[in-house]
């Protein structure tokens, strides 16, 4: 973890977006005091899917090019740095804003795009969508945090969309 953090440090302003995924099953509370330990800067969520990122080595990176095409899969230290330097160069090249969609110019999946979020109270806040179990939904702020929520307190417009999240 500590390179993914001084990774972060030397590549975060010039567009590189880490997200980072514990997939050990460790208490979320022991997670977030490891990553306050660090000073890690960039988000954590719980556990990854999706077709083709079966992960058998920790830490484990992917990077993605502006096109969302995985082109690194690995232990960070086995040249992911030639890699970042090279698509960040692309990014640079081709004019994108890398403040947007994650530095890299990824397309938004439906998922992390900012919604209102009503509670029971009526309160509302703006986040994106990560994942739910049974009892709560986790969002990712506008800060680039995530926090859990229980479902039971949110409006029924906003069980109704996390059901569906969780049925795609």
């Amino acid at each position: 973890m500590p390179h993914l953090v001084q990774m972060d440090k030397r590549y975060g302003k010039k567009g590189l977006q880490l997200i980072g995924a514990h997939v050990q099953g460790g208490e979320d509370e022991v997670v977030a005091e490891k990553a306050k330990d660090l000073k890690m800067k960039f988000p954590v969520t719980q556990g990854i899917r999706g077709p083709g990122l079966g992960v058998n080595s920790i830490p484990h990176l992917m990077v993605f090019d502006v096109e969302g095409k995985l082109v690194f899969s690995g232990h960070p230290m086995n040249d992911a740095d030639k890699v970042i330097k090279k698509e960040l160069r692309k990014v640079k090249d081709t004019g994108d804003d890398s403040k947007n969609n994650g530095g890299f110019g990824l397309p938004e999946r439906p998922g992390d795009s900012l919604r209102d979020w009503t509670n029971a109270d009526g309160k509302t806040i703006q986040a994106s969508y990560v994942s739910a179990d049974d009892e709560k939904v986790t969002l990712r702020l506008k800060n680039g945090k995530t926090s859990k929520y229980p479902i039971d307190k949110l409006s029924e417009g906003d069980q109704a969309f996390i059901k569906e999240q969780r049925d795609s």
